[in-house]
Parts: C-alpha cells; sequence; structure tokens
C-alpha cells in the first residue's frame, strides 16, 4: 500500500496495440502503448478515485511506394511507370517512440450502478518527427483531451450513459458528445457481486460537432467486450462521400491479471472502468 512517497489503493496495467491502413498505398501505423495506472481512493462513501496514468511505447509508420503514381508519369495520355518522377522519396518506413499522460477522477462503485467520471489527457509529450523526408520541420503536436460522463440506472436490468470529449491539437478542435443505453442479463446487485462477470448489450448514438454522426453497438460477453460504430459522413464532403465514412471493431479483455486490495473494512473490488462507450475516436 506504500511505495516511498506514493500511496495508492489500486495499481492497474494495461497495452494498447492498434494497426491501422488505408488508401491505394496502404499507409499504415502499427502502435504498441504499454499503459501503467495508479488509482487513489479519495472518497470512501461515494468509491471516489483519482487516477494518475502513463502510456508509452513504439509506432511505426509505412507505405507502399511502389503503389504510388506521380504526373511526369503520365505521358501523350497513358501511363508509364518506368518514366522518372521527381517525387523524392527515401524513406518508406519511419518509427518513434511515443508518450502521453492522464488524470482521472470517479465516482461510483461496480455495484452502484451511478457513476461519474471527468478527466483530462496529454498525447504525444515527445513531438516525435512524422516526416518520410527528414524534415525535421514536421512533427506530431501535442494534442490535449477533456472528456467527463455520467450513467445512471433507468431499470432494474438497464443503465443509460452520456458521455463527452473535448480535443485540442494545434489550432485544430474537435467536440464529440453521445449518449448509450444499456440492458444487463445478470443483476449487478446478485450475490455474486462481480461487475467484471456478467452479460449485456448497449446500443447508442454519437455526434462529432459538423463532421459525422455514429450509430454503435456493444456485446459484453463476462470479461470480454465487442464493440461496433460507423462513421456516417455529414461534413460538407458528403456530397462526395455520399454520407459514408469508416466502420470501426473493437475487442477489450478485461481482468487478465486481477489484484484486489482492501481499504480498512471496505472491499473496493478494483478500481471499475466507468460504464460508458470505451470508444477510441
Amino acid at each position: 500500500r506504500k511505495m516511498g512517497n506514493l500511496f495508492f489503493d489500486n495499481m492497474t496495467a494495461g497495452v494498447q496495440v492498434t494497426n491501422d491502413v488505408a488508401g491505394d498505398s496502404k499507409l499504415g501505423r502499427i502502435q504498441i502503448l504499454p499503459v501503467f495506472n495508479f488509482h487513489k481512493l479519495v472518497d470512501e462513501q461515494s468509491a471516489g478515485f483519482l487516477s494518475f496514468a502513463v502510456m508509452g511505447g513504439i509506432v511505426q509508420s509505412k507505405y507502399d511506394p511502389t503503389a504510388l503514381t506521380f504526373d511526369e508519369q503520365f505521358q501523350n495520355g497513358q501511363f508509364n511507370p518506368a518514366a522518372p518522377s521527381r517525387a523524392y522519396l527515401r524513406n518508406s518506413s519511419i518509427t518513434h517512440g511515443d508518450l502521453s499522460t492522464g488524470l482521472s477522477y470517479r465516482m461510483g462503485s461496480g455495484i452502484d450502478r451511478n457513476q461519474f467520471y471527468a478527466g483530462i489527457a496529454a498525447f504525444h509529450l515527445l513531438k516525435p518527427k512524422v516526416s518520410f523526408i527528414d524534415n525535421n520541420s514536421v512533427y506530431l503536436k501535442p494534442r490535449y483531451v477533456f472528456n467527463a460522463g455520467v450513467s445512471t440506472e433507468i431499470g432494474e436490468y438497464q443503465n443509460v450513459a452520456f458521455f463527452g470529449d473535448y480535443v485540442v491539437q494545434g489550432g485544430n478542435r474537435q467536440l464529440l458528445g453521445g449518449f448509450l443505453l444499456e440492458h444487463i442479463f445478470k443483476s449487478r446487485t446478485s450475490d455474486n457481486n462481480d461487475a467484471l462477470d456478467q452479460n449485456g448489450i448497449s446500443i447508442g448514438m454519437a455526434y462529432r460537432w459538423a463532421d459525422a454522426v455514429i450509430p454503435m453497438a456493444r456485446l459484453e460477453l463476462k470479461k470480454y467486450t465487442i464493440g461496433f460504430s460507423y462513421d456516417a459522413n455529414i461534413s460538407p464532403l458528403k456530397t462526395y462521400t455520399q454520407y459514408r465514412g469508416g466502420f470501426e471493431v473493437t475487442l477489450s479483455f478485461n481482468s487478465f491479471l486481477n489484484v484486489q486490495l482492501q481499504h480498512e473494512d471496505v472491499n473496493l473490488q478494483g478500481a471499475l472502468c466507468p460504464r460508458g462507450p470505451r470508444h477510441s475516436w
């Protein structure tokens, strides 16, 4: 419970692994980012936790240069792949480190279905260079995220959650909000009060300001969570996209290593995640 001057009631760890590929050139990004969290109980009555997290790891970006075509290769109305191009393609892959951190407050236990959370996070603190042409002036600017959400019960087996995100990066701003309706197939008030050992289904909708409407669904099977979402584009680009967007599937596994600690006479059952959408937009 005590480590130097640091007091904590729970420690959690995880890893974020993503592989995103898009376009004819197969421009992709692979991220392997371990994350460590420290949770401090600050209010026993409401199970209020103050959490601090650090996430850092390796990111690799790459593309297939043989799939690219340039103006100089079109001669007399015909494409000639052997024609020289003025494009300077020295690197087709770059690798860099990344570091992020965040602070959040959550109140409400796994048994109590009325919960609230708020947090702030800073990403890309190392400002990594992200240019394929050795241009040191092209770097990834820090991104700051503010989010909050509330979840409350509306029936014996039903919850509703509302959430919002505000993102700032450079001169760009993004606002997203939405809701999620959840039906639980196992009562959290049963003798087995394990909030991670239950089945449920959720449906909802999110709205990214002036950009997209996002229907979503989530299926919980005990410690596994499968999420589905689709970005329906409603920005001025909808004339060209015909409202089409991106389909996303997420898979989560909770409690791979679960060590529970006691705080005096109260079993806190770990620092549980808020009952929100667990999205990754």
